[in-house]
């Protein structure tokens, strides 16, 4: 799921416009914003969504087969939490749905541009029946701008409601490894597509291996990874307090350039699983027009949903599965930022 990022942008440049002699009868000259040339641009629509289920669903059969969730007393792990009537115990199992639509530019002096609105319909906002004292529409922000270092929030009538300075993020050292890489790109090569696939995909293993992960299988439509992350204690309040060998289990495409899903392993039990789902390469809403680069300061294009299932208990033990997505119908970068 998606990583967030805090957008900052530098104060406008304006230039005042000299007066002719018959302009001088006006004491409050024109001044004009100094448009900025714009290295990147990244246009997003998603939907958001978090939901409890219960573990016991097909679709949820890895979990169940995990050692602690066996471990648990029979009747406890045979239990049925399918009852819509049954009471909710935690926040976490409220369900929520969000739709949003998030505009960022950013500009070849590494400064930019974020404007996140907030597309919610009310027949989602469920959530905020369950509240005794609802909080008044003009105080709900629906329009978040971050503009010259601060941070402006609106409400669906577009009054300011609050203003607050950030700290500063500069994208310039990411825009400095755009032109190093489009500056190494090599000369049209003479290889089959196929060829140069299966060479960036051995250049990109013989990197993972460096950063201490594993080839469990590789084939002609994927290639499973695994990494061991230490020792540690259990992500599960309830369960027996000790250490647990923690992995990851991550399957990629053959040429290593998209990962379709990532395991989390305690132990010999699944505690969380991420599944990423891409667009094809013709749907225009989903497009990245500089394939090949990547930057953790860039969300990655292409990426038509991703849904991630989380093992949790109730305080009584019960054990449900946590659900959260990201939907997108629109998912664009565009890269203008030319090599000089």
């Amino acid at each position: 799921m998606k990583n967030t990022i805090i957008l900052i942008v530098l104060s406008s440049m304006i230039i005042f416009g000299f007066q002719s002699c018959a302009d001088k009868i006006n004491n409050n000259p024109d001044i004009k914003e100094v448009s900025k040339e714009v290295a990147v641009e990244i246009l997003q629509s998603k939907t958001n969504t978090q939901y409890a289920e219960p573990i016991y669903k097909s679709e949820n059969a890895e979990f169940v087969k995990g050692e602690y969730i066996q471990s648990l007393p029979q009747k406890m792990r045979m239990e049925k939490t399918t009852n819509v009537s049954a009471p909710i115990m935690s926040a976490d199992e409220i369900p929520f749905t969000r739709l949003s639509e998030s505009t960022q530019q950013i500009y070849v002096d590494g400064s930019f541009d974020y404007v996140l609105v907030d597309k919610t319909t009310n027949d989602m906002k469920f959530i905020e029946t369950l509240n005794v004292n609802p909080q008044p529409e003009n105080e709900k922000v629906c329009k978040t701008e971050i503009k010259d270092n601060t941070v402006y929030l609106y409400n669906s009538e577009g009054t300011l409601l609050r203003t607050e300075k950030t700290g500063s993020i500069n994208f310039k050292p990411m825009l400095d490894s755009l032109q190093a890489y489009l500056a190494s790109l090599p000369a049209p090569s003479t290889n089959t597509p196929q060829q140069v696939k299966r060479i960036k995909a051995n250049k990109a293993l013989a990197q993972a291996t460096t950063y201490g992960m594993r080839v469990v299988n590789r084939t002609e439509n994927e290639v499973v990874l695994e990494m061991e992350m230490g020792v540690t204690k259990s992500s599960i309040p309830q369960r027996v307090k000790a250490n647990f060998t923690k992995k990851a289990v991550m399957r990629f495409s053959p040429d290593m350039t998209r990962m379709y899903s990532q395991k989390i392993y305690e132990g010999a039990q699944l505690v969380q699983s991420i599944e990423v789902g891409f667009a094809k390469d013709d749907e225009p809403q989903f497009s990245n027009s500089l394939q090949g680069f990547q930057n953790q300061m860039l969300p990655s294009a292409n990426i038509k949903f991703i849904k991630q299932k989380t093992l949790a208990a109730k305080p009584d033990g019960t054990p449900f599965i946590m659900n959260n997505g990201e939907l997108y119908t629109k998912n664009i970068v565009k890269y203008n930022f030319k090599e000089k």
